[in-house]
């Protein structure tokens, strides 16, 4: 068995088991499932401790990434939002056009007449 398949084959048994377990037991599962003539299986068996540290800290670190890419979109389309509101387009016009959802739109739009009342 080639090294990139057995590499593919635990990363995605992980990310299988993630959906059910969290990350901890997705590692142990997904050691325990890998097929016998995978030649890494041993190594990991042996060394599960720290296989299941290094892969929560991975994983800890891609959500975080995931997660600072979610707040910077979100940040980005309020303010194209905002300045399209400011230049006169209507909730409508900037969700025909842009594409985002009238919910957010909507809520910015609320957000800006009530600090505009104040």
């Amino acid at each position: 068995m080639s090294k990139e398949h057995t590499d593919s084959w635990f990363v995605e048994e992980v990310r299988k088991n993630c959906k059910t377990m969290d990350i901890g037991l997705a590692v142990d599962k997904a050691i325990s499932d890998m097929p016998e003539d995978f030649e890494i299986k041993k190594f990991l068996m042996e060394h599960r401790a720290e296989v299941k540290n290094m892969s929560i800290t991975e994983y800890d670190e891609a959500k975080t990434i995931e997660l600072f890419q979610k707040e910077a979109r979100d940040h980005r389309d309020r303010e194209k939002i905002t300045d399209m509101l400011r230049r006169g387009k209507t909730v409508e016009e900037i969700v025909e056009f842009c594409g985002y959802p009238y919910d957010q739109v909507k809520e910015i739009e609320e957000s800006l007449l009530a600090t505009a009342r104040k």
